[in-house]
């Protein structure tokens, strides 16, 4: 242990990734409290070293050689909810099904299409994560966001620049370390039942292996698993990663693939849909350690 704080040297990655892929994180910390994430944050300043904050690790992909910096991983540590009248307010860690389990608890609904995005709150604010043609940006009634120069706001989809699956704390360095989101009334009954619907949905249209969710962001008009798939890239591998034959915006480990082969087919399936129909597809995907694609100007 190297401070008060258990930060810990060497902590393996993988483990705490959809795709079970990437290395080591040279120094990892799982906060629990906003005080406790700024003095991790102070104490990487001094040192030099950049940090990035995880949660479920959906939509992620981490370098082979891992993270040469400090990994801030959101857990139940910082899970902490309540479900008070048309609002839910839950912290940076809690998981998206949680949140909707305990609303529908209290006979509130509205958020049942995040039970399909296996990430935690954090994570989809900062994305704007979406599933089932509905957002975060369509419920979010303010996000506590923790920028870098430890200024602690209260910020709206607004502030927050909300487009399709994008926000501008990236840009700003932001980290969003909880959220209120406003509900509609609506039976637990029917909650679960939609629930359900949902789930049942995933299971039969989506692979249920290593899987990231999905690769790309759909083009204007289009979807990019139907590119993909009309460029005649399902089941296309590279190494050990596999265009899923199940959802072609969806790539699978086959077991033991690295990042090298992800991005290499993320890369490659880039750019057999570009040589036919003439753009280029934008990774969802984050990049730790790495960068995600090839470096397209935007189409």
């Amino acid at each position: 242990m190297l401070t008060a704080l258990e930060i810990r040297e060497g902590v393996p990655l993988a483990p705490f990734t959809s795709w079970r892929v990437g290395g080591p994180a040279r120094y990892y910390l799982e906060p629990g409290s906003v005080a406790e994430l700024e003095m991790a944050l102070a104490w990487a300043r001094d040192k030099g070293l950049p940090h990035f904050v995880l949660g479920k690790g959906s939509n992620l992909l981490i370098a082979d050689a891992g993270f040469d910096g400090l990994v801030l991983r959101m857990t139940s540590r910082m899970g902490a909810f309540l479900v008070e009248d048309d609002l839910v307010t839950a912290e940076a860690g809690c998981a998206n099904s949680a949140l909707v389990k305990a609303a529908a608890e209290q006979d509130r609904g509205g958020l049942e299409f995040l039970t399909t995005i296996p990430g935690t709150v954090g994570g989809a604010v900062f994305m704007n994560a979406g599933a089932h043609g509905a957002s975060v940006s369509d419920v979010l009634v303010s996000a506590q966001v923790l920028l870098p120069d430890g200024r602690l706001l209260t910020q709206t989809g607004e502030e927050l620049a909300y487009r399709y699956r994008y926000s501008n704390l990236a840009e700003r360095g932001g980290i969003v370390v909880g959220a209120t989101l406003r509900t509609v009334a609506k039976p637990q009954a029917e909650v679960q039942a939609e629930v359900a619907a949902l789930s049942k949905w995933r299971r039969e249209r989506q692979p249920q292996g290593l899987s990231a969710g999905s690769v790309f962001t759909n083009p204007p008009g289009t979807s990019a698993g139907r590119l993909i798939e009309d460029t005649g890239c399902k089941g296309l591998t590279v190494g050990r990663a596999q265009v899923s034959p199940v959802h072609a915006n969806f790539f699978v480990n086959l077991g033991g693939a690295t990042e090298a082969d992800l991005n290499g087919l993320i890369r490659e399936v880039q750019v057999r849909v570009h040589d036919k129909h003439g753009l280029w597809l934008h990774p969802e995907v984050r990049g730790v350690g790495c960068h995600v694609g090839l470096e397209v100007a935007r189409s």
